[in-house]
């Protein structure tokens, strides 16, 4: 303790404090150096079990650091050393939530529902009294212990959750208004296949709903050397149904469109249905919760609704009292009734909190209050399912609360698009029409799976959706994602054109309307905004009523909100929020809106034109959709507009820093990607190659110094879909291992770049690369590429992953036989001997990762470009040889076993897994998300 109180931040009497009560206890300082660390710096203290001695232990070390006591969460109950009491035991867990600092005083904290949980109750507390209990209160003697520790076996009962028949009526009238807003997916502006007629299809949202997967399962970040489970060696993508049985707080993350509020939706259907007892239980089916508890009551709110609550003035949020927040905003949207009931819910653990888009709001300050506001819920209500949603920006604030899982989404395989495929036809055509969907089915497989640029989109739930749709009325599909919305757009408008033309207006009209309050929305002072008062949605108006319809100003506010009022019933595009407000469908639709709007703005550079208006938000996480529509709308009007935006993207850069620089490299290296489609690359003259030179100086311990990760990140992102000079698939760079002669290790793990050659290079066709039962596997398997290799070579400089141990290998020999040298995967003791570094256990020494040293603990969410971290390069100069991926290895995990070990940790480990000696194992078979490889050589030692 004493030698790392420089690395923990404590002065040298906290250390010796510390350090005292820890002897005093008799327990291993090594074992609160996370937790001490954590406390320093007034956060969340680690997730975990405590039993007394501990608990006493960290309660004394908050004290000596002056962390206040409502800081402190609760703190998980250690009932591992009750012995012979396991059905018991496990109850006690399962109630009891934990020793509750209140005042002076520690509180524990019990719910039993059952004669038997109160039973456990009783017995598991008599147990420690009598076993450990003496033993702390000799320790407590020796040392000022800030609070009352009493264990008082007091008379233990019944959590009574009982309503009154008045409530019972409320809360059947608020869970059927909960299914009449959740219970089906509405897909509009679909023709009938005839063509004669237009139609919305509404599809219930258990039927049509297609399971999300995760890339990561939590379970396994709490995995480490010597906890090694033969249960979990398989996990790999798991459904997100799987973690709401396993986790009461759930965090997830995805792309815009990737499904989330869908599966909030969802949840929230179910819930109330059974709830209901509307027929047969169905959240084990669909949830995966269990039908022995009771049915959490659903609460679903759209944040940028609490955002509304703070906008209009409530007292200071701060503190533990920050909740009433939720609640007010709770009001506003159920009804006082409502959210007193709910309230009562709350309070017993009785209810399932679901929190949707803490990305929508762009006030910094907002989302911090919102991040407050969402803490306080956790701890005030902290026995109810909590489960939060975002895209992959402004979340890690509540990814950092205690006990918070977070989870990314991934993208959509070939399985769930086939399954989502299904469902859409199913819907489409009853089973009274089976043989048409039969035929329709191989029609829209192969338009949407056999084009390489389509089957990436396809791989977005919402882009799917659209692909369908379009495929449906049109019969053919765009491959740009401008070009897609474009067209569900213009069938939406299509569908409800008759009934705008009744009320005399166009649907051109209609459009600009659109564009202007979409643009209105996305380009607030206050930043972009998801919903707004209908009011001042109908003055934004202004210039389409008056061209279109010679409406003048004083009267624009009352046509305005008839026009948004009428479209927000049944338009597909607009709808009503809240009390008084408007969003669009979609915030893909509002983006994309935007975008059309500042596509038509002028050219010039000065207000009013199109390039003051993003220059801005080249790098607003915000604003990404917008700039990706607005080069693809860009494109339809030419190349000489594309030109000049590069140019000016480029012209930012006057100032000659490398952080400039680095800006302008990943942001065009954004928009060239989106290009692609349109066969566009900027000429020459414009200094696009002398810009991707000159970013080079990123890759250093210096010039990384000086740029932001995030900045970075994009820079190397642009040079792998450019053509990254570091990566030459047949001259890999390979550094000597220190202390071990004859060896080489390659820098960086191989990369998708690398491993396309090998693909390109018939090397899943030609058998002299794979040993005879690897060739057999492949075979049987039917690899030709690794998994999702699509997706893979939109990032060629990020490691190949989603391969096996027997891929990796057949690349090695493929390698060998190209270059007349013996690359092979390297053996565990060459790789643990680069990986060592003799100043810390880590491989670049003794500190303690951090967001700016490596990808780890889901700090960015999938595995980064090779080299972009030198600070943690180890003792040979070996990078990324923590984090970002594991690694396959040459040796068997155990003589007579059959798996093989992998080494390293990845971006989704925790900061054990980061350690240079951890190690882990996975079947040869086995195809991962963050499981790559890297090359190793012998050498002749007079090379």
């Amino acid at each position: 303790m004493k030698k790392n109180m420089d690395q923990l931040g404590l002065t040298r009497p906290q250390a010796n404090a510390i350090s005292s009560v820890i002897s005093i206890h008799d327990l291993n300082p090594d074992e609160f150096q996370q937790e001490l660390s954590q406390l320093k710096t007034i956060q969340a203290s680690p997730v975990g079990s405590y039993n007394l001695h501990r608990l006493a232990v960290l309660l004394k070390a908050a004290d000596i650091l002056h962390c206040d006591n409502s800081r402190i969460p609760s703190l998980g109950i250690d009932a591992d050393n009750l012995e012979g009491l396991d059905r018991k035991k496990y109850l006690y867990r399962y109630c009891t939530d934990g020793w509750i600092p209140d005042g002076t005083q520690i509180l524990i904290q019990a719910s039993p529902r059952t004669d038997e949980e109160v039973e456990a109750v009783r017995e598991c507390l008599r147990y420690m009294k009598n076993s450990e209990w003496p033993a702390v209160l000799g320790g407590l003697e020796r040392y000022n212990f800030p609070y009352q520790l009493e264990m008082e076996l007091k008379d233990v009962t019944m959590q009574d959750d009982g309503l009154r028949q008045d409530e019972q009526e409320l809360l059947t009238t608020y869970l059927k208004d909960v299914i009449a807003a959740t219970y089906r997916i509405d897909i509009q502006g679909i023709y009938s296949m005839s063509g004669a007629g237009h139609k919305s299809i509404y599809f219930p949202i258990e039927q049509h709903y297609t399971p999300l997967k995760t890339m990561s399962n939590p379970a396994r970040l709490e995995e480490a050397v010597g906890m090694i489970r033969e249960d979990v060696r398989s996990a790999e993508r798991v459904p997100l149904t799987d973690l709401l049985s396993s986790y009461r707080r759930l965090l997830i993350i995805g792309e815009p469109g990737g499904g989330k509020t869908t599966f909030l939706r969802l949840i929230a259907c179910v819930l109330a249905k059974d709830a209901l007892e509307q027929g047969e239980p169905a959240r084990k089916l669909h949830l995966g919760l269990s039908l022995d508890e009771p049915v959490p009551i659903p609460i679903f709110i759209r944040l940028s609704a609490l955002a509304g609550t703070l906008k209009k003035g409530c007292p200071a949020v701060n503190g533990a009292g920050a909740w009433r927040v939720l609640l007010q905003t709770m009001e506003e949207l159920f009804g006082k009734e409502n959210s007193a009931l709910l309230q009562i819910l709350l309070d017993n653990g009785n209810c399932a909190v679901l929190l949707d888009g803490l990305d929508e709001e762009p006030d910094e300050n907002i989302r911090k209050q919102m991040v407050d506001v969402t803490n306080a819920a956790l701890h005030h209500w902290e026995n109810n399912l909590f489960v939060l949603s975002s895209r992959p920006f402004g979340y890690h604030a509540v990814a950092s609360l205690e006990e918070m899982a977070t989870v990314h989404i991934d993208s959509f395989g070939r399985e769930e698009i086939l399954e989502f495929f299904n469902r859409w036809a199913c819907a489409l055509f009853p089973d009274e029409e089976k043989r048409n969907r039969e035929a329709y089915l191989p029609e829209l497989e192969s338009a949407v799976l056999n084009m390489p640029r389509i089957r990436l989109m396809a791989k977005n739930p919402v882009m799917l959706t659209c692909l369908c749709v379009v495929h449906w009325n049109e019969r053919k599909l765009p491959e740009g994602k401008a070009d897609l919305l474009a067209a569900v757009l213009r069938w939406l408008l299509n569908a409800k054109e008759e009934k705008r033309r009744q009320r005399g207006y166009s649907n051109t009209f209609a459009e600009e309307c659109f564009k202007a309050l979409a643009l209105a929305m996305t380009s607030h002072r206050n930043g972009k905004q998801v919903r707004m008062d209908l009011a001042w949605a109908a003055e934004q108006l202004a210039v389409p009523f008056l061209d279109e319809l010679g409406v003048q100003h004083d009267r624009l506010r009352q046509k305005g909100i008839i026009f948004l009022e009428a479209d927000m019933i049944d338009s597909g595009i607009v709808e009503q929020a809240g009390s008084g407000d408007i969003r669009f469908w979609h915030y893909t639709f509002q983006e994309h809106y935007a975008a059309r709007a500042l596509a038509e703005l002028s050219d010039a550079d000065r207000p009013g034109g199109w390039w003051q208006a993003i220059k801005p938000h080249l790098d607003d996480r915000q604003w990404d959709e917008v700039l990706d529509h607005f080069v693809g709308c860009l494109a339809w009007t030419g190349r000489r507009r594309l030109n000049l935006l590069v140019e000016r993207v480029l012209g930012t850069t006057a100032d000659g820093s490398l952080t400039s620089l680095a800006r302008a490299v990943g942001v065009l290296g954004r928009i060239l990607r989106i290009l692609t489609v349109y066969d566009y690359q900027p000429p020459t003259r414009l200094g696009w190659e002398e810009a991707r030179g000159r970013v080079m100086d990123i890759f250093t311990l210096e010039g990384a110094s000086r740029v932001l990760f995030e900045q970075r990140m994009a820079a190397a992102e642009a040079l792998g879909r450019a053509g990254d000079p570091r990566i030459d698939p047949l001259a890999p760079e390979m550094f000597p291992v220190p202390g071990m002669d004859g060896v080489l290790l390659g820098r960086y793990p191989v990369t998708v770049a690398e491993y396309n050659r090998f693909i390109e290079n018939n090397g899943y066709r030609d058998r002299q690369y794979w040993e005879e039962k690897w060739w057999n596997i492949k075979e049987n398997e039917g690899w030709a590429e690794p998994e999702d290799w699509d997706e893979q070579l939109e990032h060629k400089n990020r490691p190949v992953t989603k391969l096996s141990w027997y891929e990796a290998a057949a690349y090695c020999n493929w390698l060998a036989v190209q270059t007349n040298l013996s690359y092979r995967l390297p053996r565990e003791k060459e790789w643990e001997k680069a990986a060592t570094n003799p100043n810390g256990e880590y491989p670049w020494g003794k500190d303690y990762p951090y967001r700016e040293l490596l990808n780890f603990d889901e700090n960015v969410g999938t595995p980064t470009p090779v080299g972009i971290y030198p600070a943690s390069a180890a003792p040979g100069g070996h990078l990324d040889m923590s984090g970002n991926v594991w690694e396959w290895i040459w040796d068997l995990f155990k003589k007579g076993g059959s798996d093989r070990v992998i080494r390293r940790g990845s971006c989704s480990d925790n900061m054990r897994s980061c350690r240079s000696a951890i190690r882990y194992f996975r079947r040869s078979g086995d195809r991962h998300y963050n499981l790559g490889f890297r090359l190793s050589r012998s050498v002749s030692l007079g090379l």
